[in-house]
């Protein structure tokens, strides 16, 4: 599988981010856009000096759904916690994407649990990421090396090459294209 996101973060003020993110698809999926989302995340702790920051925030979401193909709506609370080492940064994040009930479907609840770590090397940087996710009771654990570079200071280029092992044994390998563009005062 081939994935495209592409994210947009607007910080308002040193501690209020607004966001945004798009899924597209690969070319050979006419829909073109796999689901979309809008949010806005707060830092509680915003220690420069230090490296660490401690923040929450919620995204409003638009999901295709795999029983009828149609956006479905949701919402994603977090909670994402960063620290700088030295030239490591490291990161946690906890999510839960709550879907509720539309259209016939039940409602789902998919918590989600990550870790990953980035060597600032100049303008190439190596990353790599670990998640698991439990959707519709079925647990998925997401092994993802990457690298990403920064052209200029506002905008990051990455690719990734995430293993996906699923509840039962079954696996999947893709390729994973980011574009990210933050502003203002992040």
């Amino acid at each position: 599988t081939f994935d495209l996101p592409v994210f947009a973060e607007y910080g308002i003020s040193d501690r209020v981010q607004v966001e945004a993110a798009v899924a597209l698809t690969t070319p050979e999926d006419p829909r073109g856009l796999d689901s979309a989302e809008a949010g806005v995340g707060w830092a509680l702790i915003n220690d420069g000096r230090r490296g660490f920051t401690l923040s929450v925030g919620l995204d409003l979401l638009a999901t295709r759904d795999r029983v009828d193909d149609r956006f479905r709506p949701g919402f994603e609370p977090y909670l994402l916690a960063y620290q700088d080492v030295g030239p490591l940064g490291f990161n946690l994040q906890l999510k839960a994407e709550e879907l509720p009930g539309v259209r016939g479907l039940g409602g789902a609840l998919h918590p989600d649990f990550a870790a990953g770590a980035v060597l600032a090397l100049g303008p190439l940087r190596p990353t790599v990421e670990a998640a698991w996710r439990d959707e519709d009771g079925t647990s998925t654990v997401l092994l993802a090396p990457g690298l990403l570079a920064h052209p200029v200071e506002s905008l990051e280029l990455g690719v990734a090459v995430p293993w996906r092992l699923h509840t039962g044994g079954a696996r999947d390998v893709g390729v994973m294209g980011m574009l990210i563009w933050q502003g203002g005062g992040t």
